[in-house]
């Protein structure tokens, strides 16, 4: 996975400033879904992924269908 050159700080600064996500969601849901905003390059990802279903989860793999 391709990251910003940031150590790492870009990711803890978005988990201490997303207090109300972590007390919502929790700090491994919140942990997920910031890696995944950094990773694909802005949080419309993660919007794309609400029309979608997890089907089948395994270790190092997840099956999505699509609403």
């Amino acid at each position: 996975m391709a990251a910003p050159a940031t150590a790492g700080v870009s990711g803890v600064a978005s988990i201490v400033g997303g207090g109300a996500a972590v007390s919502i969601l929790g700090v491994s849901t919140t942990t997920t879904a910031v890696s995944i905003a950094v990773a694909a390059g802005g949080v419309g990802a993660l919007n794309k992924l609400r029309s979608y279903n997890i089907e089948k989860k395994s270790p190092g793999k997840v099956i999505l269908k699509k609403r």
